[in-house]
């Protein structure tokens, strides 16, 4: 448990919020004793990955640069195994079966890269950590699998997610050119720089291109940024979004919570954005209380990773007094651009999840089409479906929430906590030479 000596150095407060989750999850299933090790353990081992994954990348076009970092959750998986387990994980059988492996098999062997898109109004935002929930949902929902898969000596799928930060963020560097492209161009500037580090990621060989799937993930701002990097690495010839094309990877784009391509020029974009950025915050801090402590604790928690990222020669931060100026106009450009609207490119296809009672995202179109829908099939699989909406590259999804994605509110990421805990707690209760020691010990 390498990850223990983090404890003392960061206090992670999404521990407490997501721990207490857990904790009613034990009550409802009548299960007494509960131990809030298991989620520490679980979420200080993906911590100090993301720590010690954490890089700077610098653009050659641009002179900028930004910090990303990332997560194998196979590789979460196994050490949360030999800490659980109180062994290495086995080497895996699963080549013996390679021949008479299924096609949905063949599938799942893919390896799955995915790159997380953020938002930013601070330049304490923005950072290698922004939407972490995204990557926590992530590894509960794969870690009772991958426990599963290592127990019988298996391999866990290939999972590997990485979050990209901005040059606006505390370790950032900006450039005089960076800026004066950003004032041109804000979106389609990010999404050409990002697409410099996505291409120098994913395969170039001619077998692990066919053999890896690529998902895109942008949320609020980081919608437009994906769409953006998306135009650009399609147009470079890198992914695919034809299955008829079984030589690159294939690409799936998914937005959540969008407002760029929902806006249009003029005041009423501007009330929009900064109206709804500012209502959703207090809303969310006056009846979410895991976001209310995620909120009012971030600045103090990004410095003391920046501190151990420093001491570790990983990442420094660059407030001098030009930078710290050059990253807030940098900031305040990118949120005008998406008052302003930023149109989805065309023929990048993706699928949208709208929030119903999202003040930035907000359609009297798209609401009365999907509460229509909702009456209309109830209980069918497709009730969250809504009608086009009139971009035909743009697959709509509906869900009952505000620009705040409720993490710890839902009813599945809830049950994901509770039996990722379980399987570990489970494969320690196991094994009898350490049963008797309690867990997270």
């Amino acid at each position: 448990r390498t990850w223990k000596s983090l404890e003392q150095k960061i206090d992670m407060p999404h521990v407490a919020g997501i721990s207490d989750v857990v904790k009613g999850q034990y009550k409802k299933e009548g299960i007494r004793d509960y131990n809030p090790e298991i989620i520490k353990d679980i979420l200080y081992c993906f911590l100090e990955k993301g720590i010690n994954n954490t890089k700077i990348f610098t653009s050659e076009k641009y002179e900028a640069a930004f910090p990303y970092t990332s997560f194998n959750i196979a590789q979460i998986a196994r050490e949360l195994y030999k800490a659980y387990g109180g062994r290495e994980a086995e080497e895996s059988k699963s080549s013996e079966n390679d021949k008479t492996s299924t096609k949905n098999e063949v599938m799942d062997k893919k390896k799955n890269m995915e790159f997380l898109f953020g938002s930013f109004q601070l330049v304490s935002h923005g950072n290698q950590f922004t939407f972490t929930e995204e990557v926590l949902s992530q590894i509960f929902k794969e870690l009772p699998h991958d426990i599963e898969k290592i127990e019988r000596g298996e391999e866990p799928n290939e999972h590997e997610i990485y979050i990209l930060g901005s040059p606006t963020t505390t370790t950032g560097t900006m450039s005089t050119k960076f800026l004066d492209e950003v004032k041109n161009n804000a979106f389609e500037t990010y999404g050409d720089m990002y697409a410099e580090l996505v291409e120098s990621i994913i395969p170039k060989k001619e077998k692990a291109k066919t053999d890896t799937n690529v998902m895109f993930h942008g949320i609020s701002m980081g919608a437009s940024f994906a769409g953006q990097t998306a135009k650009k690495i399609l147009e470079d010839g890198r992914v695919t979004q034809s299955r008829e094309n079984s030589e690159l990877p294939f690409l799936q784009v998914r937005i959540d919570t969008a407002p760029g391509h929902r806006n249009t020029p003029g005041i009423v974009g501007k009330l929009k954005t900064f109206g709804g950025f500012a209502i959703s915050t207090a809303y969310s801090l006056s009846t979410d209380k895991y976001l209310r402590n995620i909120i009012l604790k971030n600045g103090k928690y990004m410095e003391q990773v920046d501190r151990v990222l420093a001491e570790k020669n990983l990442a420094k931060s660059n407030l001098t007094p030009e930078q710290l100026k050059m990253k807030k106009s940098a900031i305040g450009l990118v949120e005008n651009a998406l008052a302003e609207g930023v149109p989805w490119p065309e023929g990048v296809k993706a699928t949208e999840v709208v929030g119903l009672r999202d003040l930035l995202t907000y359609s009297t179109k798209t609401n009365k089409d999907a509460y229509g829908q909702i009456a209309e099939n109830p209980d069918s699989l497709g009730t969250n479906i809504v009608p086009e909406q009139g971009n035909e590259n743009i697959r709509v999804r509906s869900a009952k929430m505000t620009h705040a994605i409720p993490f710890t509110q839902r009813e599945n990421e809830q049950r994901r906590m509770f039996k990722a805990v379980r399987s570990l707690e489970e494969l320690h209760n196991s094994r009898s030479d350490i049963a008797n020691v309690r867990p997270g010990t």
